[in-house]
């Protein structure tokens, strides 16, 4: 099944992982693409999911995040001050299934895909993501 929304990450010398279709890492084929980036996590400034028509993205450095080019931030509880944004980066699968016969029929699947942020602030963890179907 082909991936609606690929992966580009920014890093911070400039370096830029692309998911393609294939999905598979750069430095070992037994690997994902996001394999790569997991190997420079703490070097990830802007992560974002591109489909033909859509973009969205988290900005690491400001918590910031963009949709289809229009910058906005989600209202939260995060104090003040500098902090380190670490990226949040999943897809949820979800088949509706008809059982019956030999083998159960998939009726229908959709993938949401999340991307945000997490920090620590005196003991007390803060996530912000959005979805994206």
């Amino acid at each position: 099944m082909a991936l609606k929304y690929l992966f580009e990450c920014h890093l911070a010398d400039g370096t830029i992982i692309r998911q393609t279709q294939e999905d598979v890492s750069a430095h070992t084929h037994e690997k994902n693409a996001f394999y790569d980036v997991l190997q420079r996590i703490d070097e990830v400034v802007l992560f974002g999911l591109i489909a033909d028509e859509h973009a969205y993205a988290v900005d690491l450095r400001t918590g910031w995040f963009q949709a289809d080019c229009a910058d906005f931030a989600i209202p939260n509880d995060l104090p003040e001050g500098d902090h380190k944004f670490r990226l949040i980066y999943f897809r949820r699968n979800f088949h509706t299934v008809m059982m019956g016969g030999e083998l159960p029929e998939e009726l229908k699947h959709i993938v949401e895909y999340h991307i945000g942020w997490q920090t620590t602030v005196d003991g007390t963890n803060y996530q912000q993501t959005i979805k994206v179907v």
